[in-house]
């Protein structure tokens, strides 16, 4: 009887253990509970975990910045292009214009939404560090980095853009990913320095908060045909889209 009472109290502490275990979500899923944030406009995005980063994942859509000052919309096309330019050194506006959701290689299955590849912001819109969420950021590019590191430890090495793009809506000659990580990178192209939308459904650029202070360009985060991710410096004139970051 008196050994029955000593284990009593093991058995206990091993009961809630189990139990405390059973209810832990494993650290190692590329989804650990996932998250949606919502941005100053109230669009709502849903929210990745890859390694030790929380990334945001779909493009940035804010048509206005975080202190609800709205960001002046350009149009590339007729019959209603904008009569001003996509970036003026004398009367310099924050711009964005959605990303054209065209499917002119009939990729998809259905018609896309308007909204489906997000925004290009110009460099005024991205310099203004206002496109950000309480508690996310732009990344810098040494975050892409330690993404693209964390990719290749997990036996990716040299395809880790070939796993974060998505399934769909790359042509032919670039090829689809396998988003095997949820990140999903989709096509949007970018914008010419004259604010043409370019290279949709061939490549995705993403802004990085951080700027080559010596030729003045924006450094990149690259993802184009199958393989490994990349970097650019890109002059400041051309339009990209934006992913955040968790702090």
């Amino acid at each position: 009887m008196k050994k029955l009472i000593l284990l009593m109290p093991v058995l206990a502490v091993l009961f809630i253990s189990c139990k405390k275990e059973a209810n832990e979500v494993p650290d190692n899923l590329p989804n650990d509970l996932p998250v949606t944030i919502k941005d100053v406009n109230g669009n709502v995005y849903n929210t990745v975990k890859i390694g030790n980063q929380v990334w945001m994942k779909e493009n940035l859509k804010t048509t206005s910045l975080n202190d609800n000052t709205p960001i002046t919309e350009y149009k590339a096309f007729n019959p209603n292009a904008s009569t001003f330019p996509w970036n003026s050194a004398t009367n310099p506006q924050m711009l964005f214009q959605w990303a054209p959701a065209i499917d002119l290689n009939k990729l998809y299955p259905t018609a896309l939404p308007f909204d489906y590849y997000g925004v290009f912001y110009n460099q005024f819109a991205i310099q203004s560090g206002k496109l950000t969420i309480p508690g996310w950021r732009i990344p810098t590019q040494q975050d892409f980095i330690e993404l693209k590191n964390y990719l290749a430890s997990q036996g990716h090495a040299g395809n880790e853009a070939t796993v974060l793009k998505s399934k769909i809506g790359w042509v032919v000659s670039i090829g689809n990913g396998t988003d095997l990580f949820g990140f999903e990178v989709r096509p949007a192209g970018s914008t010419t320095i004259i604010g043409g939308p370019d290279f949709q459904s061939a490549i995705a650029r993403f802004a990085t908060s951080d700027v080559n202070a010596t030729n003045t360009k924006r450094k990149i985060a690259s993802f184009g045909k199958n393989g490994e991710l990349g970097f650019e410096e890109l002059d400041m004139r051309f339009g990209v889209c934006i992913r955040l970051i968790k702090e």
